[in-house]
């Protein structure tokens, strides 16, 4: 691309203050025109075509709320291989300044001060997308030299919080690795299948993807090694024969079925956890869960993992988490690795068994030092949504030298992220997942952008998404493929999906991605699923406080709609809810910073708790 500088944009440039600019307004200008120079369809830039003639060429890109920037680009497709930079000033008179000019400028007048270099490498130059689902495969410029980057000791991390591009970065590490090591496999791998089919339908759309990088989340890796017979209605069986048989009347208000059942899978057999070890209360760390767990609450749960176990023997199955640290062992006796390398994204979902089952695929003997390049691992903290969870020393991962944090974000405005913190509050139950307790500090690439809108309705909640649908469409030219509308459960993304269907608004549901890429229409789905995922509005109902963070009209107990205070006492039932309710806000946080332009929170009461508390200072 040859990029041409005409007078004005020079002079202006220069010497801001002559022509009544600050140099702050100077700088933001400048900072659009390399915002475009590697992706000309960035969202934010707002790319606009001046004039309607097939001969005009000029074109503005937004550089804030009232600065715009005048370019001349030819030819007129989306990929320029000249482009003029010819003014910059505020918002009406570039247009006015525009129009004189006839909305053209006759680039082959200017002499070419700085012709951008051609290069056979496409990780080297960002080719500019189509659209907005393609944009976020383009690497932004200072993230290039980090997915280019040899790991000689073998292990990588890049921390980063939501909206800083780690999947970005896990998809070009994977096309590197690719082309890098041609004749062995490289691993992409994550803990959800949906997840997993999304990254590889954006991995296809590399004009160089290689053939030799295959996608796959945890669960069907492990399937290759352990084809024992999954049964999930003899699983359900046998868990509530075991509960009844090992935790007694009187404690089952207290040692909910649901909690115990998490406690064994993601927590016991999710660390692979003896029975010394898991009832060594002052060493055994329960990571992710913040209720209080004593010897007497840790005995009643053991024995009913050993039920459990036998009842699944009994009717022929096992559950996932027994396929998941049986493929480990396997995985670890290979005399050869699996895969060259792995990328490893969303890895703070991942239990410790299943982030040692992906070393074992690349280095196999736990105790092996990997090989260059083996393993990266993408994770936040603060994005986690499930109790359990690892800390790398105890998978023997050692990143010291070889860990790097994104801090700027690329997809959300502003306020978004900063409504979306504060929904969440201080209270974060993964917060203390980061080994050094470092929270890192975000900076923003984007505009201040719009206050996120809390709607607070007396009619139906789906009546207010299907309008605002119509509109968003209609009048400001989103596609259907740009809009997510996400909730906490299945059912109510089926509920969702129904009213849609009623008004003659295609949809589809995310969990359909685990079949291949998605058809045309409104994406709906849980906060889970929408992991990974980006829409320009985003749409999210059920946040009165009867329904979230926990659902108290369906389970019956007004208790669980209490907050438990924090400097008070509470008892271990208290404490589950506060558990309970702290997850759910983790993934309301994941939910929210899904969305890039516009975000809408819904509710048909009023909001919950901590929506009120955020209302004044960061929605409309």
């Amino acid at each position: 691309m040859q990029i041409l500088y005409g007078k004005n944009y020079q002079r202006k440039a220069q010497n801001p203050l002559a022509w009544g600019f600050q140099p702050e307004d100077s700088q933001r200008c400048v900072t659009a025109v390399e915002k475009f120079l590697v992706n000309p369809h960035h969202p934010g830039l707002n790319f606009e075509r001046l004039g309607s003639g097939a001969r005009q060429n000029h074109c503005s890109i937004r550089a804030s709320r009232e600065l715009r920037v005048i370019l001349a680009v030819e030819p007129n497709g989306i990929r320029p291989s000249r482009v003029g930079l010819l003014n910059m000033g505020h918002h009406d008179p570039m247009y006015d300044w525009a129009r004189r000019q006839g909305h053209y400028t006759d680039l082959n007048a200017y002499g070419v001060l700085w012709a951008r270099p051609e290069s056979a490498d496409d990780h080297d130059v960002a080719v500019p997308p189509a659209d907005f689902e393609e944009w976020t495969l383009y690497l932004p410029e200072q993230q290039r030299k980090l997915v280019k980057r040899r790991y000689h000791a073998g292990l990588g991390r890049v921390r980063g919080a939501a909206g800083t591009g780690k999947t970005v970065v896990a998809l070009h590490r994977a096309a590197v690795l690719g082309h890098r090591y041609r004749a062995e496999r490289i691993l992409v791998t994550t803990f959800s299948r949906s997840l997993c089919s999304h990254m590889n339908a954006l991995f296809q759309r590399f004009p160089d993807a290689p053939d030799n990088v295959q996608f796959a989340n945890v669960d069907k890796l492990a399937f290759q090694f352990d084809r024992r017979p999954l049964n999930l209605d003899a699983v359900d069986e046998a868990f509530e024969t075991a509960y009844k048989s090992t935790v007694p009347l009187n404690m089952r208000a207290r040692l909910d079925r649901d909690y115990l059942r998490e406690e064994v899978r993601l927590i016991i057999k999710g660390r692979d956890a003896s029975k010394e070890e898991y009832l060594d209360t002052g060493r055994f760390e329960r990571l992710g869960r913040g209720r209080s767990f004593k010897k007497p609450d840790r005995e009643i749960c053991w024995r009913l993992h050993e039920a459990w176990d036998r009842e699944m023997a009994r009717r022929g199955t096992i559950d996932f988490a027994d396929r998941l640290v049986e493929a480990r062992n396997r995985a670890r006796e290979h005399a050869q690795p699996r895969y060259r390398a792995a990328v490893v994204d969303e890895a703070q979902d991942l239990t410790l068994v299943g982030i040692q089952f992906v070393r074992a695929l690349v280095a196999g003997n736990p105790w092996k030092k990997p090989r260059a390049d083996s393993l990266l691992m993408l994770d936040d903290a603060a994005q986690r949504i499930y109790p359990g969870g690892f800390r790398p020393v105890w998978a023997n991962l050692n990143f010291s030298g070889n860990s790097n944090s994104l801090h700027v974000n690329y997809r959300n405005s502003r306020r978004i992220f900063r409504a979306a913190q504060a929904v969440r509050g201080d209270a974060m139950i993964s917060k203390d997942a980061n080994d050094d307790g470092a929270v890192d500090a975000v900076r923003f690439e984007g505009a201040e952008g719009d206050r996120p809108v809390l709607v607070v309705t007396s009619g139906k909640e789906s009546a207010v998404i299907l309008e605002r649908i119509r509109h968003l469409v209609e009048n400001e030219g989103l596609k259907y493929t740009e809009i997510g509308v996400l909730v906490l459960r299945n059912k109510d993304a089926d509920r969702l999906m129904e009213a849609l269907g009623s008004r003659n608004i295609p949809s589809v549901n995310l969990v359909d991605l685990r079949d291949g890429p998605l058809a045309d229409g409104v994406r709906v789905g849980t906060f889970d699923r929408a992991k990974g995922m980006e829409f320009r509005a985003v749409f999210i109902p059920r946040l009165g406080q009867s329904r979230f963070p926990i659902d108290t009209k369906d389970s019956g107990s007004g208790q669980l709609a209490m907050p438990v205070a924090e400097n008070e006492p509470t008892s271990p039932m208290g404490e589950e809810n506060q558990e309970a309710r702290l997850l759910n806000l983790d993934r309301l946080y994941v939910a929210m910073t899904r969305a890039r332009d516009q975000l809408y929170l819904i509710a048909d009461e009023q909001p919950c708790d901590e929506i009120q508390r955020a209302r004044d200072y960061h929605f409309d």
